[in-house]
């Protein structure tokens, strides 16, 4: 979103905003919170990988992925704080004001380090969702 005009930006932020708190009205992820889990790592991956691309993404794909994140935002804020862990996340979504600086300064290289280490991060954390750990699964000695 670091070379999407501002106004299509902050009608994508509002766009996250509603889709998340509709999401976490709507969508019961008590049962699928490990999926849930997973699904946000692999869109917060797949988000991240936008930044490499040449042009980014404008006009209706940039509200499409704003509806994607809100979608998984919501249906994990079921168990990681509620309404209030939403509320705790909304300034991280100004994060591509700096972004967009540093585009404008040709320094978007910078852009593409944090989004691959948001990449990585993503995936690991998605792994580590999905495989058992011992301790947090019982067990055949329980």
């Amino acid at each position: 979103m670091a070379k999407t005009p501002f106004k299509l930006a902050m009608m994508a932020v509002a766009v996250l905003l509603v889709t998340s708190f509709l999401s976490y009205a709507f969508i019961p992820t008590a049962r699928w919170e490990t999926q849930a889990l997973v699904g946000l790592w692999l869109s917060a991956a797949i988000t991240a990988a936008l930044a490499y691309l040449p042009r980014g993404i404008d006009g209706i794909w940039v509200l499409l992925a704003s509806v994607n994140a809100g979608l998984w935002v919501g249906g994990v804020a079921h168990s990681a704080g509620g309404g209030l862990g939403i509320a705790l996340a909304l300034p991280l979504t100004l994060l591509y004001l700096p972004a967009a600086w540093l585009q404008k300064r040709e320094m978007g290289v910078a852009v593409k380090i944090v989004a691959s280490w948001i990449l990585a991060v993503s995936i690991l954390a998605g792994m580590v969702s999905i495989s058992p750990v011992p301790g947090y699964e019982p067990d055949h000695m329980e």
